[in-house]
């Protein structure tokens, strides 16, 4: 059969996407003829997947979702990207009208269809802690005047889709190969695809997806509860809910939910639930692909919170900013702030155990002690031991742990405020004390963000003229590279001579300046339109400008170091923080040198906002589950990885609002020496703290033991708790003053 007879002939689409356990895969023969090793894999180009195949797929998602998702109550489950490369796989075999219905539903061409699927099932995470495996396999009948399978169509599955290709005679053989080809591919757990095969069948397209993977944050026995849970149908039933705090929720009018990470934070699990009193069907209906960019026109509704990509956007505030996205995001970040330190919460364990052990030890003292002395022949003397036993509940009172322990805390982070540092918890204060690796951002962190033009070079224009053009073409953005150039152009801007405004992400910004053409960006932003440039050998950022399609030189603008940068970084390294890194989406050789003037222990450069989070989380990976790592920051793109690490510390002064809210502890002044201070005092308080927990159980349990035996009296038992305590609050309150 010719490639035109696949539309017309009987398919048996099989769409095996598994989310699956482990299991041990088993080694079976499979006896039909495979044909692989003459279709061997020829594409080796990644390249990159587009924001138009991710839009794509996002709706594909939503829509295969609505659709299969049935109205009994039963559990669905489907798998998008087994569909579509089921689907894709067929789509190579397929011409005329039914190629061009299947293109027009993925929004593409076939061979776009191929080259995204291949590079975006290469850039899948794999890694032990997480296994991710894809398969797929062509199963054709092998007889004669049935079907002849056009060559392109499977050399094109095995290019794109690693297919193995079998020829098989479609009896009890080829329904066993088919099996055990599934059980193989899918780790064991799928021992029986099929039960029989179609008669009429000619081919089948099998996809296998499993997945393995432990959650980073596993659910404790004691986080389970029964609680009601409200039915489709209005039903409750009573069932087991399992309770945990994970670090993204999501809310919204018509649902809620939360995004809970698998070991190696590249898979996430997401659950989304509707709220009580939502339709069902409505709520569905709803859902879209739109969390992924996309285009906006006048009088389209948007959310508080989200990033104008390109373009420049005039936006009505509609509602009060407490009922506003945004204002329920920070919400969430205030009151995740809220945590005890392990020292208190050591004091809380210890309380459950310590208090009812007294009390126990007291009775036994009053009652069966006189007891036993009375069985003995003794004087009872119930009055002596009744004694000894109020004696010893005065001697048993934790007062000194109780009021030392948070004092010390509340008197480690006021004297850190009055440093200029703030810190949202004693949580925080403890975790700082064990920071062994400290993430800078660069600019307006270790540099004051203040930038100024210092050159301009191979320019064939008047270098005023050049910097008119890319003042007019930055005149929209706020950005600190846009005010140096508005700065150095030294007049008012007309913006009524610019148009067409719009800005590539990573890249830089293109407008209509006076009718002329004007791009003003890095190095990927010229490659992208197709100029050549030339590259800058002074150290700076370097905006490289075109006009009308043509050259027109690059401006050199650098930044300015912080005074105290440097001694900053000395101070850290003296405080036992073993390795700095400085994050930056500067090119490499200006940020190599900043680092090499600062004396930073590694450095990363030319990153995008999201390339910080993956290099952070590389960072937290390698080190040791005690060692702590801070990572510093002033920016809005700053406050993922800020809430990410460790310990996230914000500049306050001239950081952004969503900066200070994500992070954990904020520096007023913005001097990267702070940093340094602050651990000092961390450590100091913490120093503080297990003075008085060693001090007072020491006296306290030494004390008890004197008591029971009649060696010490009340005015001993009174100085073991209130003198004691006394001495630990003393001892507390020296965590307020600060000696550099």
């Amino acid at each position: 059969m010719k490639t035109k007879r696949i539309s017309t002939s009987v398919l048996c689409l099989l769409l095996a996407g598994i989310m699956l356990l482990s299991c041990t895969s088993c080694a079976m023969q499979i006896s039909a003829a495979e044909l692989s090793k003459d279709y061997e894999r020829k594409a080796t180009e990644t390249g990159e997947v587009s924001e138009a195949f991710k839009t794509a797929m996002a709706d594909f998602s939503m829509t295969l979702f609505k659709g299969i998702l049935t109205k009994d109550g039963e559990n669905d489950l489907v798998s998008p990207l087994s569909a579509v490369i089921c689907l894709a796989m067929i789509a190579n075999g397929a011409d005329g009208e039914t190629k061009a219905q299947m293109e027009a539903a993925f929004g593409m061409d076939v061979d776009t269809l191929n080259r995204s699927l291949y590079a975006y099932t290469s850039s899948l995470y794999r890694a032990k802690d997480c296994k991710l495996n894809l398969a797929d396999s062509i199963w054709f009948r092998d007889e004669e005047n049935r079907l002849h399978v056009n060559e392109s169509f499977l050399q094109a599955n095995a290019d794109w889709y690693d297919a193995q290709i079998y020829a098989a005679p479609f009896d009890q053989s080829t329904l066993k190969d088919i099996n055990t080809w599934c059980k193989q591919h899918t780790d064991g757990m799928i021992e029986k695809l099929l039960d029989e095969l179609d008669t009429d069948a000619q081919m089948i397209l099998i996809n296998a997806l499993t997945f393995d993977a432990k959650w980073k944050t596993k659910y404790e026995s004691d986080a389970i509860s029964k609680q009601y849970f409200t039915a489709l149908n209005g039903e409750k039933t009573k069932v087991s809910f399992q309770k945990s705090t994970e670090s993204l929720y999501i809310s919204t009018e018509q649902a809620t939910g939360f995004l809970k990470p698998y070991d190696g934070e590249k898979f996430s699990f997401l659950a989304l639930l509707p709220n009580e009193g939502v339709d069902f069907e409505e709520y569905l209906s709803s859902l879209t692909g739109e969390s992924l960019p996309r285009d906006v026109k006048e009088g389209d509704e948007i959310i508080s919170g989200c990033i104008d990509m390109s373009g420049v956007l005039k936006i009505r505030t509609t509602k009060a900013f407490g009922e506003s996205t945004v204002s329920k995001i920070l919400d969430l970040v205030e009151n995740a702030s809220s945590r005890k330190s392990r020292s208190e919460a050591f004091i809380s364990r210890f309380a459950k155990i310590y208090t009812p052990a007294v009390c126990a030890a007291a009775l036994a003292l009053a009652v069966l002690v006189p007891l036993g002395r009375m069985l003995a022949g003794l004087d009872a003397n119930w009055t002596d031991w009744i004694y000894r036993a109020l004696s010893f509940l005065v001697v048993s009172c934790p007062c000194a742990l109780v009021i030392s322990i948070p004092l010390s805390f509340f008197a480690g982070i006021g004297g850190a405020s009055k440093e200029g540092i703030l810190i949202k918890g004693s949580n925080y204060l403890e975790a700082l004390s064990e920071a062994k690796i400290v993430v800078f951002d660069k600019t307006g962190t270790l540099t004051r963000g203040v930038f100024e033009v210092t050159a301009v070079h191979h320019s064939p224009m008047d270098e005023a003229q050049l910097l008119e053009y890319a003042a007019l073409a930055e005149c929209a953005s706020s950005h600190p590279i846009s005010k140096s150039l508005q700065k150095a152009y030294g007049k008012e801007i007309d913006r009524s001579r610019v148009t067409d405004i719009e800005e590539l992400s990573g890249h830089g910004i293109t407008a209509t300046v006076d009718g002329h053409a004007v791009a003003a960006g890095n190095s990927k932003l010229m490659n992208k339109l197709g100029v050549e440039y030339h590259d800058c050998h002074s150290t700076g950022t370097i905006i490289h400008m075109a006009v009308d399609g043509q050259y027109a030189g690059h401006i050199v603008i650098s930044d300015v170091v912080k005074p105290h940068s440097k001694e900053a970084i000395e101070q850290l390294k003296r405080a036992g923080v073993q390795k700095t890194v400085m994050l930056t989406g500067d090119a490499k050789r200006v940020a190599d040198s900043v680092a090499a003037e600062l004396g930073v222990d590694e450095v990363r450069s030319e990153l995008l906002p999201g390339d910080k989070v993956a290099e952070v989380e590389k960072l937290l990976a390698a080190k040791s589950k005690k060692d702590m790592l801070a990572f510093v920051g002033d920016g809005i793109n700053d406050a993922p990885v800020l809430t990410r690490a460790d310990i996230g510390i914000a500049m306050g002064a001239m950081g952004s609002d969503a900066a200070i809210e994500a992070a954990d502890i904020v520096l007023m002044d913005d001097d990267p020496l702070q940093i340094a201070k602050a651990i000092k005092i961390s450590r100091k308080c913490i120093g503080i703290v297990r003075q008085n927990i060693v001090f007072s159980l020491v006296v306290k349990f030494g004390c008890l033991a004197l008591v029971a035996f009649g060696v010490a009296n009340m005015w001993a038992a009174i100085f073991a708790d209130v003198g004691v305590m006394v001495l630990a609050v003393l001892n507390a309150i020296r965590a307020l003053r600060y000696r550099s």
